[in-house]
């Protein structure tokens, strides 16, 4: 018994043979080659699959999540030197306190940096049960305070090397914490905008 090629069903699935060679193949299914009969039958599944696939169209948020994850990043190494350094603008440590409070521990540190239009508020928050440092902290673009960048990357480094990464939220919010030590930077990558760099102090200075 003469059976068909994997060609020739791909052909007539898609409706692509001759009248005489429609004919053949089905008159060839109705003797019962069940052999011939999977091999069709699988072919017109493709085919359809293919079809339906021309409509689909991922979500929004699975296409943004899987060009993040393959997006070509620089060497955290040089990150440093394609970034702004942000002006320190205020710092609460370096605030007198209240007469009345002057004797209390002050644990929470408050930041504020400026790099162009946008200003970062940072909260470094040490916590001495698991020596660690929690940071939290936004950015935020005066000239346009309702619009941002569509992700922000935020990256801990230590002498070039990374230490931490996180995304900041649409808001422009993010966190993470770390062990505290020396020489240490946060580098914002505002996509498409630019890259900004602030040196964060030790808690005990």
């Amino acid at each position: 018994m003469q059976h068909f090629s994997s060609a020739d069903w791909v052909d007539f699935a898609r409706g692509l043979v001759s009248s005489e060679r429609k004919t053949a193949i089905e008159q060839h299914l109705e003797s019962g080659c069940q052999q011939c009969a999977t091999s069709s039958s699988f072919w017109r599944g493709v085919v359809e699959v293919g079809r339906r696939e021309n409509g689909f169209e991922p979500p929004g948020e699975a296409v943004t999540a899987v060009k993040s994850a393959y997006r070509i990043e620089k060497p955290a190494s040089r990150l440093l030197e394609w970034a702004d350094l942000a002006r320190l603008v205020f710092d609460s440590f370096l605030q007198p306190s209240p007469v009345a409070v002057r004797a209390a521990v002050q644990t929470a540190r408050q930041l504020l940096h400026q790099s162009g239009p946008f200003t970062i508020d940072l909260r470094l928050e040490p916590d001495s049960a698991r020596k660690c440092v929690y940071l939290t902290g936004q950015i935020i673009n005066n000239e346009n305070p309702s619009e941002m960048a569509d992700g922000i990357d935020v990256v801990l480094l230590r002498r070039g090397e990374q230490i931490r990464k996180t995304e900041a939220a649409p808001s422009g919010e993010f966190c993470l914490d770390y062990n505290p030590a020396e020489d240490l930077h946060l580098f914002l990558n505002i996509r498409g905008l630019k890259g900004i760099a602030i040196a964060l102090p030790s808690m005990d200075r």
